[in-house]
């Protein structure tokens, strides 16, 4: 039960007794409407906070139904549940994304999550792109909406999916791998490490190391 210890100073059978329980006037009133709508459908929910005796605020979801929609005066079944925990649940897990987003969208690197595409034989034959981060596009030079849903082939003009082989073995074995490489299609040098990421994904955190391996061939031929 939701009420604490005062379940007893509550009047069941008449609905002005709980105000109390509700945080304002205000709140009351717009459950009241509620109820009122509930004779009319038969049935209604509705989410709301109410005060404990002891003080404490809870989230509740209230739901209303009549026993007899097509009778004149019919009784009404009210019950609530405590989804206090449910509700804090849900803001940690909002917070946790902006944290996430807020990491994503602010690393040095190019960062991109994808998702693998298997033949009906079960090999890897693609992977589509999912989500980018800010600096993926400015390394790349591809805006979010160009990648974002496409398949890899799309989103970077190639003729197969880079690396391909790379990312099957990242997803089916569950290893992280790294490996430096000259992408043709832009003409650079990248640093890559590739994750598993999610059910069947994975994700890329890459770097343009073209400078510092013109500057290491550089230094080779000066010695």
């Amino acid at each position: 039960i939701v009420f604490g210890d005062w379940s007893s100073d509550v009047c069941s059978s008449d609905l002005n007794c709980s105000r109390m329980l509700y945080l304002s006037e205000e709140e009351f009133q717009r459950v009241g409407r509620q109820y009122e709508a509930a004779r009319a459908r038969g049935i209604a929910t509705v989410e709301s906070r109410w005060r404990r005796k002891d003080g404490g605020v809870i989230d509740v979801i209230l739901c209303l139904s009549v026993i007899d929609p097509s009778g004149s005066g019919s009784g009404v079944i009210f019950s609530a549940l405590d989804v206090t925990d449910r509700k804090k649940a849900e803001v940690e897990l909002r917070r946790s994304e902006m944290r996430f987003h807020s990491l994503f969208d602010n690393m040095a690197e190019g960062v991109a999550l994808h998702k693998l595409v298997k033949d009906s034989e079960g090999r890897a034959v693609e992977y589509v792109i999912t989500e980018v981060n800010a600096q993926f596009e400015r390394i790349l030079g591809i805006p979010r909406e160009a990648a974002v849903g496409k398949g890899s082939m799309e989103a970077y003009r190639t003729g197969k999916p880079p690396y391909l082989e790379v990312y099957a073995e990242v997803v089916s074995s569950g290893k992280p791998a790294r490996f430096e490489i000259y992408f043709e299609g832009k003409s650079k040098f990248f640093d890559i490490s590739a994750a598993p990421w999610g059910d069947g994904g994975f994700a890329t955190i890459f770097s343009d190391v073209t400078q510092r391996k013109a500057a290491e061939d550089a230094l080779k031929k000066s010695e």
